[in-house]
C-alpha cells in the first residue's frame, strides 16, 4: 500500500527541516486508521532512526523485517541500510547491505553504499574489493567509482583515483549528484598532491552544481542567519542568571552532562575522541537528541501559542513546568541515542551545531559544563568550504565563500557576546593548542570536567570504533599538526572573504 502523497509531502517537509517530532507525530497518527501498514511503519522507523532514537529505531526495523517474506526482506534491508547510511551509521549499515546484496536484483547503490560504510569503518581492502565486484556488475557507475577513488587516495594510489575521477566527471550519463561528489574528491586529491590552485577550482566547480540542486536550503539558511545575527534577540546575563535560579531545585547530581560545541571543523571530534576514551566518560556524538528531540519541541509548542521573536523572548517564555519537562524529556532520551545505560557517568553530548542555541543549553541545563572547541577562524573558512557535507538549513552556508565566512562570523559573535554573560562553567579549548599540547590540553580538559587523569586518553587514535563525523579518516589517527596551516596554501581565494573574521584572529 502506498503512502498518501500529500502525508508523504508533509513528512518531507518535516524532513526537510529537521523537525523529527512533528514527521513522527504525522505518521503516527496515520497509523492509527491502519496500524498494520507497514510502509507507514517503516516512515516511523526512519523518522526515530533521524531524531537519534536508535535504539527504538533498530527495535522497530528488527521486527519489520522479521515480518516481511524472504524476498521483501532483502528489498526492505536495502532500504533501512541507506537510511542508516545517511545517519553515518556504517557499523549497521553493513550488515543490512550484505544481506541487500543476496537479491539477484540488487541496485548499483546497494555496492556503492556498502563500499562506503566499509571505507568508513576503515576496511579499506574489503571497500576496495567491494568496488570492484560492484563494477563487475554495473561497468562505469559513477557513484561506484568516486567511493573507489576515495578509497584509491587513502590507500595512496592517486595515479588509478585521479582515471576514475576524470572518467565520472566526463561521462555524460553522469548525475548532478556524482559529479559534485568526484569534483569534491578530485579537489581533495589535487590538495594532496599540493596542486592548491587546482584543488580550489574542484571544490568551486562542486559547490556550483550543489547551489542549484539545492536553492531551498539556501533561502532557509538566509532566513535562519537574518535572524542569528540580531544581536538584540540573545538573552541578557539577567537572563542567564534566572536561568540558573530557575534549574537549582532540579539539579540532580545523578543526572550529569557536558556539552562540546563549536563551529563546524573546529577540532570537536579529536576532543570528543581523546575525551570518550576515559571509563567515567560516555559520548552521545552528534545526536539530534536535545537540538531536536528536546528544544525543537520545545520552541515550537510557544511558538504555537505566540510568534517567537528570537532566543531571549523564547527562553523568558519558558516555566519552571517546562524547564522540568524538558530537563527530564532529554534525560529519559539519552539511553536511546546512546544504546546503552549511563551507569552513572559523565555524558558528553557533542554536537558543534548546537553552539547556535548555547545559550538553550545554558538555559535547561545550567549547571552543566561547556566546552567550546576553538580554532584559527582563517582555517574554519577553508575547512568548511572544501567539506563536501549533506545540505542542510546550517551546512547551506558553506555552499559559498561570502556566506561561509558570514556564518562563522555570527557564530563567533554571538559566542564572544555571550560568553561574557554566562556566569556558569564554560571552558574553551583551542584546536592549535591541542594540537601542539595534547597531554596538557587533557589533563586541563579532564581537570575542568571533574574528571581524574587517565594516561589512555593520549592513546585516542587505536581505538577501532565508529567515528560519525566528515573527519572521521583524520580522527583516527595520531595527533598530527599538518592541517594547522593548510588555509595559507588557499590565502589568495580566502582573503577577499576574511573581513567579517578579523575580530577573531587575535583572541
Amino acid at each position: 500500500m502506498a503512502i498518501d502523497p500529500s502525508l508523504q509531502n508533509t513528512v518531507q517537509a518535516a524532513f526537510d527541516v529537521q523537525d523529527y517530532v512533528h514527521a513522527r507525530a504525522l505518521i503516527e497518527h496515520a497509523l492509527t486508521a491502519d496500524k498494520g501498514d507497514k510502509q507507514l511503519f517503516a516512515c516511523l522507523a526512519t523518522a526515530n532512526a533521524h531524531g537519534s532514537r536508535f535504539t527504538t529505531a533498530r527495535g522497530q526495523i528488527a521486527q519489520l523485517l522479521a515480518e516481511l517474506t524472504p524476498a521483501s526482506r532483502l528489498h526492505w534491508s536495502g532500504v533501512f541500510g541507506f537510511v542508516w547510511s545517511e545517519l553515518g551509521r556504517y557499523d549497521l549499515t553493513e550488515p543490512l547491505l550484505r544481506e541487500a546484496l543476496r537479491q539477484p536484483e540488487a541496485v548499483a547503490l546497494v555496492h556503492e553504499k556498502l563500499a562506503d560504510a566499509l571505507e568508513h569503518l576503515r576496511r579499506l581492502p574489503e571497500a576496495l574489493e567491494t568496488t570492484r565486484a560492484g563494477l563487475a556488475r554495473f561497468p562505469m557507475h559513477p557513484g561506484i567509482m568516486v567511493v573507489r577513488a576515495r578509497i584509491l587516495r587513502r590507500m595512496d594510489d592517486p595515479d588509478q583515483a585521479q582515471a576514475a575521477l576524470r572518467k565520472v566527471i566526463h561521462s555524460p550519463i553522469t548525475s548532478a549528484a556524482a559529479k559534485t561528489a568526484a569534483f569534491y574528491e578530485m579537489g581533495h586529491l589535487r590538495e594532496a598532491q599540493g596542486r592548491y590552485a587546482e584543488a580550489f577550482a574542484a571544490f568551486t566547480q562542486a559547490k556550483t552544481l550543489q547551489k542549484k540542486a539545492e536553492a531551498r536550503f539556501v533561502n532557509l539558511w538566509h532566513q535562519r542567519q537574518a535572524t542569528a545575527e540580531n544581536a538584540d534577540l540573545l538573552p541578557t546575563q539577567e537572563d542567564f542568571a534566572r536561568f540558573a535560579e530557575a534549574a537549582q531545585p532540579l539539579h540532580n547530581p545523578s543526572r550529569r552532562i557536558a556539552f562540546l560545541v563549536g563551529c563546524p571543523r573546529s577540532g570537536t571530534t579529536l576532543l570528543e575522541r581523546v575525551l570518550e576514551t576515559h571509563p567515567g566518560l560516555v559520548g552521545a556524538s552528534e545526536t539530534a537528541t536535545f537540538g531536536h528531540e528536546v528544544w525543537g519541541p520545545l520552541v515550537a509548542s510557544l511558538h504555537a501559542e505566540r510568534k517567537v521573536e528570537g532566543m531571549a523572548d523564547a527562553l523568558r517564555r519558558v516555566t519552571s513546568a517546562l524547564l522540568e519537562k524538558a530537563r527530564d524529556t532529554h534525560w529519559a532520551l539519552l539511553p536511546d541515542a546512546l544504546e546503552q545505560a549511563v551507569d552513572g557517568r559523565l555524558v558528553l553530548d557533542k554536537n558543534p551545531s548546537s553552539l547556535a542555541i548555547v545559550s538553550a543549553i545554558k538555559c535547561l541545563h545550567p549547571e552543566a559544563p561547556l566546552l567550546v572547541a576553538r580554532r584559527d577562524p582563517r582555517a574554519l573558512l577553508w575547512s568548511c568550504y572544501t567539506q563536501h557535507f549533506t545540505v542542510n538549513a546550517e551546512s547551506a552556508a558553506f555552499l559559498d565563500l561570502n556566506t561561509t565566512s558570514a556564518h562563522i562570523s555570527t557564530l563567533l559573535q554571538n559566542w564572544v557576546t555571550l560568553r561574557q554573560r554566562i556566569a556558569q562553567p564554560w571552558h574553551e579549548v583551542w584546536y592549535e593548542k591541542t594540537v601542539k599540547d595534547l597531554p596538557g590540553q587533557a589533563h586541563e580538559i579532564l581537570n575542568f570536567l571533574g574528571l581524574p587523569w587517565r594516561e589512555e586518553v593520549l592513546a585516542y587514535h587505536a581505538r577501532n570504533d565508529l567515528v560519525r563525523s566528515p573527519s572521521y579518516a583524520q580522527a583516527s589517527q595520531p595527533i598530527y599538526d599538518t592541517s594547522l596551516a593548510m588555509w595559507q596554501n588557499y590565502a589568495e581565494f580566502l582573503t577577499p572573504h576574511l573581513h567579517p573574521l578579523l575580530p577573531y584572529l587575535d583572541e
